[in-house]
């Protein structure tokens, strides 16, 4: 049934046609619960964007980008010059959520365990402290301005969804988004 929703969506007219056997009612039952979830979630961003619409100045389609990314917890790259209110747009993105948020400036004299953590000793006894890359949602600016290792270490966790500090694998919190 997976594959079959992957295959022809919910709202396929192909998937409907589908429905007509009798062997397939119980795949257009579930197609048509899809269907009506995907309704009630898309007018309920649809709302949100309305509402953003004063606050963040980039176009419809921007905006439905940067706010799909954020609730699948996906990682979207902002280009644009200077001044164009690229990390207002997603301060304000994130204000009208509950979510952590951080915001990581790079600059090239900074070091990966600035950004994801280090293992402190302290009273006897190391432990790991965890930083900024940690939160549900991190917002970098000036990525072209990190160092190489800076890239390996943002790269463990936008692919991996996990950070390793002191040969200990950390997972990093479900829906983790990165906007830069």
């Amino acid at each position: 049934l997976t594959w079959l929703l992957i295959l022809f969506g919910p709202i396929s007219p192909y998937f409907f046609s589908l429905c007509n056997s009798l062997a397939w009612h119980s795949a257009c039952i579930w197609g048509l619960c899809a269907y009506t979830l995907w309704n009630s979630f898309s007018m309920t961003l649809e709302s949100l964007l309305d509402n953003l619409t004063g606050t963040i100045p980039f176009s419809l389609d921007t905006r439905r980008i940067l706010l799909l990314s954020l609730v699948l917890g996906g990682h979207t790259l902002l280009e644009g010059p200077s001044g164009v209110g690229k990390t207002r747009s997603i301060d304000e993105l994130v204000a009208w959520t509950s979510l952590d948020y951080r915001r990581i400036q790079m600059v090239s004299d900074l070091l990966s365990s600035d950004i994801i953590g280090a293992e402190i000793y302290r009273n006897g006894v190391f432990e790991i402290r965890r930083w900024p890359l940690f939160s549900e949602v991190v917002l970098i600016d000036e990525i072209n301005r990190a160092s190489p290792r800076l890239y390996a270490a943002l790269l463990e966790a936008l692919s991996d969804g996990s950070i390793t500090i002191a040969w200990e694998r950390l997972p990093l919190p479900p829906g983790f988004c990165v906007f830069a």
